[in-house]
């Protein structure tokens, strides 16, 4: 038994071995996402209890009252993590279990594992907002460009 996906042949002894190897790797990434998971479902639940203890106190303090509390920014900040974390390394696995399940070699490359690195930074800067209003201040700076002027003599 062989596992070929165009930059890695792997022989196996027996199918059971193949198997065996292909469950644990796909272990190796299932729970860590759903210790992931189950750690920001207790997050999500302080930030909805803490939003519920200061409700009175933003009520009374603020006339607004349109705005959208810290905790709620934070809950769609989570949310949003561990819903690529969750999808990417999801669809990484599923290649992985299709690839153990074909014959020939897939060619595809373990990239959706690596978008979460690149993909996250981009949620959290998104999402908040002193980072957000940060970034907007470099971009509305602007480099002082001085005028070329020429001289003549005539």
């Amino acid at each position: 038994m062989t596992i070929n996906d165009k930059f890695c042949l792997v022989r196996f002894p027996s199918k059971l071995a193949k198997e065996a190897t292909g469950a644990a790797q796909v272990g190796r990434d299932v729970v860590p996402m759903t210790l992931m998971t189950l750690a920001s479902l207790i997050i999500l639940v302080f930030l909805y209890k803490h939003s519920q203890q200061v409700k009175g106190l933003r009520s009374s303090s603020s006339s607004g009252g349109g705005s959208i509390g810290a905790e709620q920014r934070a809950a769609k900040a989570v949310v949003a993590l561990v819903t690529l974390y969750v999808v990417l390394y999801g669809v990484d696995n599923g290649i992985w279990v299709y690839s153990l399940i074909l014959k020939k070699p897939l060619g595809s490359l373990p990239i959706f594992s690596s978008l979460y690195a690149a993909l996250s930074p981009v949620v959290i800067i998104v999402s908040n907002r002193k980072v957000n209003s940060r970034l907007r201040c470099v971009v509305q700076e602007k480099p002082v460009q001085e005028k070329a002027t020429t001289l003549s003599t005539t």
